[in-house]
């Protein structure tokens, strides 16, 4: 089942399937993928942040978007009612990850991406 994610403004971005699980636009085409409290990539496997407690940081320790639900971290805005989930596509075969980088203090601050374009960077 997907769940929306949502960004510092409360609108839905992505969409987020199972606690280790795929990360999508909102179109329902693969992104990346949380595995062990990281999040990835599918492109090259490249580490982006941390997900923790519903929310994912980036690399800086600051929260780029969250769960409905999530805790911790910066006070979250009401999360706007989401559009209608997408079918999502079946996403590829996980790549090889780099062992991710000793995670940053996480702050009570937003960061300023765009959680969608980290991916694509």
């Amino acid at each position: 089942m997907l769940e929306a994610v949502y960004d510092r403004r409360g609108s839905a971005v992505a969409w987020f399937e199972g606690e280790d699980g795929d990360i999508f636009d909102r179109a329902g085409h693969p992104l990346g993928f949380v595995d062990g409290g990281e999040y990835y990539a599918y492109r090259g496997g490249r580490h982006i942040g941390e997900f923790n407690a519903g929310i994912f940081w980036d690399r800086r320790g600051r929260a780029v978007a969250f769960l409905e639900g999530a805790t911790g971290g910066p006070l979250l805005p009401i999360p706007r009612i989401p559009p209608i989930p997408p079918i999502p596509r079946i996403p590829p075969i996980r790549p090889i990850t780099p062992v991710p980088p000793i995670p940053p203090l996480q702050t009570l601050g937003w960061s300023d991406a765009i959680f969608t374009e980290l991916f694509n960077v």
